[in-house]
C-alpha cells in the first residue's frame, strides 16, 4: 500500500514539475527562430508520440549559437523536424531551450 501511495506520488510529481518547466520556458524565455543543423529519431512511444534529438543554430549578434536538445513531440509534428528546415525555440540562455512547434 505504502509503495503504491509513493509511486502514485512520484507520477504525480513528475507531471507537476513538468508543467512548470514549460511554464518558466513560456514566462521567461525569448523565442527564436532557428535552423535545424541535425535531428535524430531516438524512440517512439506507444502513444504515437516521438523522440528526437537535435542541434540547431542561429545568429546572434554576428556571432554564431547552437544548442542542442531532445524533445518528445507529437508524431503529426515530426514533418517540421527535418535538417535545414526552420523552427522556433523558447530560449533561457546557457543552452537552455525548448522547441516551439505550435
Amino acid at each position: 500500500m505504502l509503495i503504491g501511495l509513493l509511486i502514485l506520488l512520484g507520477g504525480v510529481g513528475f507531471v507537476v514539475s513538468l508543467f512548470l518547466r514549460d511554464r518558466q520556458f513560456r514566462k521567461h524565455g525569448r523565442r527564436i527562430r532557428v535552423r535545424l543543423e541535425e535531428v535524430r529519431h531516438v524512440g517512439t512511444s506507444e502513444t504515437g508520440a516521438v523522440t528526437v534529438r537535435y542541434r540547431a543554430s542561429w545568429v546572434e549578434d554576428g556571432m554564431r549559437k547552437i544548442v542542442e536538445g531532445r524533445e518528445t513531440i507529437p508524431a503529426k509534428r515530426l514533418r517540421q523536424m527535418r535538417e535545414g528546415a526552420t523552427v522556433g525555440i523558447f530560449y533561457l540562455g546557457d543552452g537552455k531551450a525548448q522547441l516551439d512547434l505550435g
